[in-house]
């Protein structure tokens, strides 16, 4: 069994697979490993795929999303899919009843579907670097979507300057272009008027007539509450519901 070392990126995984496709690697005969294991390991030198290799549309866009999952098989499994559509199996992803064409579609779905929390339930705080105040939030996704989501908070704060910090990435953007730097622990963010106010919004929004508990808890899991300001109040909210 031979090691194929590399960055941990889309990018570099998508060229070492076309290189290894071309060099006629089995799956099953090797193993996607990160450069701090190369000391540990048996590793193997690929040169560049020639361009005459194509990957097909659709592979390429899923792939890159369950490129962010937090799994270490996913590389292993994108390459077994890989090697398949290379082989023959031009249509593998549409097939929903093959093992791997599931597992596969279900690491893309936790992936979307973290990354839609993440737009949910992310909540800035104002914070001052030196003569400029900055938005900044702490978000703990399961999954490295920060560039996925980043459109979404780039074009809905444009004009502000802002940053997102996880375990996993963090981004800051301000105003010209974005910086992603890497993921650190959780900093203890200073408090501020911004967070009452939107813990006071959220109680003069909330509506008991309204209440479906088990579909908001579905829709909000009390895992994302400990990062929400708002979260506090929900306890109190429901029970004063139920007395209405």
């Amino acid at each position: 069994m031979n090691a194929i070392c590399f960055s941990g990126s889309f990018a570099d995984w998508r060229d070492l697979a076309r290189s290894a496709v071309i060099a006629q690697l089995p799956p099953d005969q090797i193993v996607w490993a990160c450069e701090e294991e190369r000391s540990l390991l048996t590793s193997i030198s690929l040169n560049p795929a020639p361009s005459s290799l194509r990957m097909p549309r659709r592979f390429l866009e899923q792939a890159e999303v369950i490129a962010l999952h937090s799994s270490s098989q996913k590389w292993a499994l994108l390459y077994q899919a890989l090697w398949r559509i290379h082989h023959g199996e031009r249509h593998l992803l549409e097939l929903a009843a093959d093992p791997l064409t599931r597992e596969l579609q279900a690491m893309d779905k936790a992936v979307r579907r973290d990354a839609y929390k993440a737009q949910a339930f992310v909540r800035f705080r104002e914070v001052p670097l030196g003569d400029e105040l900055w938005q900044v939030a702490w978000h703990e996704p399961e999954h490295n979507i920060l560039k996925l989501v980043f459109p979404f908070f780039r074009d809905r704060f444009t004009n502000v300057k802002w940053s997102i910090l996880t375990p996993w990435q963090c981004v800051y953007w301000d105003t010209l272009q974005e910086v992603f730097t890497p993921g650190i622990p959780k900093q203890n963010l200073p408090e501020d008027d911004v967070e009452n106010l939107w813990v006071r919004y959220y109680e003069t929004t909330f509506n008991p007539a309204r209440l479906k508990l088990k579909a908001m808890q579905a829709q909000m899991q009390k895992k994302y509450w400990k990062n929400l300001p708002e979260a506090a109040s929900i306890p109190a909210l429901i029970r004063r519901s139920t007395e209405i």
